[in-house]
């Protein structure tokens, strides 16, 4: 990996984001174009309804210093698999079609979806297909999954977080809301929050209700220590 252009270190840029059991083909019936918090100069097409946001995230994730993107794809067991009535699964459609938004947009350099793109098992356990009904060991898992690779690749690097939250289970909002805080604990730093209202084609910014999150934590840090540092900077 090359140093960045300034001397400073570079970024590594990780989207994570949770593949939809739905997965149509680009430019299929239903395309829709949407515009990110209804500003119509900023606009992305899609079918599926994580098409648009994981087009705008890439686009944000290779801002001038990122030298590497990386994907985090939760996948349920559903998702993963190839099913009986099918050719091929949601996430072998989900990984064809990033790599066409990537080629789209020129971040091939950065982004290899070949190696670019890591499954990340939900609700099954990959090695055996043994179903994870728990949702304290979900999260669990995932949180330990998702730190590892992002403290443990690219060490030098500065490390940026972009979160697509428009699918999954009805428990995803309590996952996504973990790993914020996970985040947050080893000063990973979250760039971008989304999800896409399909009804609307919007792609919404959800960055501001971090605010409660470190909250949450300065007041936590003052009541163990009696630390105001954190509580100062959010005010």
């Amino acid at each position: 990996m090359s140093s960045a252009s300034d001397g400073s270190a570079g970024i590594t840029a990780w989207i994570i984001t949770f593949v939809g059991d739905r997965q149509d083909e680009i430019g299929g019936k239903g395309s829709k174009l949407y515009t990110v918090d209804g500003n119509p100069r900023e606009t992305f097409s899609g079918v599926s309804s994580n098409d648009a946001p994981m087009q705008y995230l890439l686009s944000k994730a290779a801002q001038p210093g990122t030298e590497r993107i990386r994907i985090l794809a939760v996948v349920s067991d559903k998702v993963f698999h190839v099913l009986p009535d099918a050719h091929e699964s949601a996430y072998q459609v989900f990984c064809r079609k990033i790599g066409l938004f990537a080629r789209e947009q020129g971040t091939g350099d950065r982004f290899d979806p070949a190696t670019g793109i890591i499954p990340l098992h939900y609700d099954f356990e990959p090695e055996t297909g043994t179903p994870v009904p728990s949702i304290h060991e979900r999260t669990a898992h995932i949180n330990s999954v998702i730190y590892s690779r992002i403290s443990g690749e690219d060490p030098g690097a500065r490390k940026q977080v972009y979160i697509d939250f428009t699918t999954g289970f009805r428990d995803i909002s309590f996952l996504f809301t973990s790993i914020i805080q996970f985040l947050g604990f080893y000063d990973i730093e979250l760039s971008r929050i989304v999800y896409s209202n399909v009804q609307e084609a919007r792609i919404y910014s959800l960055k501001y209700i971090t605010g409660i999150t470190d909250l949450i934590q300065a007041l936590n840090s003052f009541r163990l220590t009696g630390n105001v540092r954190q509580l100062r900077e959010l005010f």
